[in-house]
């Protein structure tokens, strides 16, 4: 993943995850580098290559990184104002009977209404009613309740953030 930030003065970095020493600094003439808050950015979670078992509430991480069991492990910091929706969410194996797995956006450690429902035979959800508010600095990660009998699988989410 890469991403360019910086000021419209003059210095950018760009950023290659995860190999974060790899960054650096370059100069740009300021009229090449055009800041928006219009845009919308995707944000996405993974238990990356490790399956969650039944029984089990993980936190996924930004992709690449991985879950947890522990949330403090699996947070992304929200770099500005602004609004997020469309959460998607997909698992590599179907739940398999009436288990179920429950995604849940979590702003500040606490559940919000953005939220989907993997069930039985199928492997994609999507929650595209609700949005939630989040402000500069709050941290964010999608919990994933996996019910008993269901199937280890891994699993990805991704949402919309539009900045305000």
């Amino acid at each position: 993943i890469r991403w360019l930030t910086g000021t419209a003065n003059q210095h950018a970095t760009i950023w290659n995850i995860p190999n974060t020493s790899a960054s650096r600094n370059i100069t740009l003439p300021d009229n090449d580098v055009q800041l928006s808050t219009a845009s919308k950015s995707i944000f996405a979670f993974s238990s990356a290559k490790s399956g969650i078992a039944a029984s089990t509430t993980a936190y996924l991480a930004m992709a690449g990184i991985g879950h947890s069991a522990t949330e403090v492990d699996t947070v992304f910091v929200i770099p500005c104002s602004g609004v997020i929706s469309n959460l998607y969410a997909y698992t590599n194996a179907v739940p398999g009977g009436s288990a179920t797995v429950v995604y849940t956006v979590r702003i500040q450690t606490v559940d919000t209404a953005l939220t989907c429902t993997t069930t039985a035979a199928i492997v994609t959800s999507s929650d595209l009613t609700h949005s939630v508010a989040v402000g500069a600095g709050q941290i964010i990660c999608i919990k994933a309740v996996v019910s008993s009998g269901a199937t280890t699988a891994t699993h990805q989410c991704s949402l919309q953030f539009v900045p305000t």
